[in-house]
């Protein structure tokens, strides 16, 4: 069998234990693929790579082709976004992310504009506008995949000045990017409104509850 060294850059999004002092590392590469590979030695509170291996970290390595999973043979970190990692609800919004991701991201598939927007997102943390952030994120999530909500699907009760706002709101996410997006000037009700919305339009998809979902409402007080 014959192998060899690849570079990669990518983000982190899923981790979990192989054997006893081994670990899969799961992450999405510059070009928007999916790219597992296998820790060896991860485990081990002697590992280099142990502090290294955080979901949502930026990184930069190599990996040993040629195996059924790919080695990684070196990761040094590029940015851990660790503002994301300061307090609980920070905590949890990053493995809410990393979880749709890990939905959405195909092996042997490049997918540019989820890289992207998953990479704009981890950059622009803020504890106050986290309702907003996680609400742009699902939304662009959508719109990549295919499934951009159209305005009947908003399934509002009435044409009130806070649904018009929303409405306009979404309309501009998907028209600028992330940065520009965070700035728009929603009540807090309105963010809670958007982010419940997007969400149940992506469990919808998925035809399933995501994990991190009921334990993100609950420390954010959305019912």
């Amino acid at each position: 069998m014959s192998s060899k060294s690849k570079a990669f850059i990518g983000i982190i999004y899923r981790l979990y234990n192989s054997g006893a002092t081994d670990k899969i590392v799961v992450a999405i590469d510059n070009k928007g693929s999916r790219l597992a590979m296998l820790a060896k030695g991860a485990r081990k509170s002697s590992s280099k790579k142990s502090s290294y291996l955080e979901i949502g970290n930026y990184v930069k390595g190599s990996i040993i082709d040629g195996y059924a999973i790919p080695i990684l043979n070196e990761v040094t970190v590029i940015n851990e976004f660790s503002l994301w990692k300061k307090n609980v609800n920070g905590a949890i919004a990053i493995q809410f992310v990393c979880e749709i991701i890990d939905k959405f991201c195909i092996e042997d598939h490049e997918d540019l504009k989820l890289f992207n927007v998953f990479h704009d997102v981890l950059k622009r943390f803020d504890d106050n506008r986290l309702k907003m952030l996680l609400s742009i994120f699902c939304l662009k999530i959508l719109d990549i995949s295919g499934h951009t909500p159209e305005s009947a699907q908003l399934d509002f009760a009435n044409d009130s000045n806070e649904n018009s706002r929303i409405i306009k709101t979404q309309k501009f996410i998907l028209n600028s990017p992330v940065e520009l997006s965070i700035k728009v000037n929603l009540q807090p009700s309105e963010q809670e409104k958007m982010l419940q919305l997007h969400m149940h339009l992506i469990e919808e998809i998925l035809e399933y509850p995501l994990k991190s979902r009921k334990i993100l409402f609950n420390i954010m007080k959305i019912k």
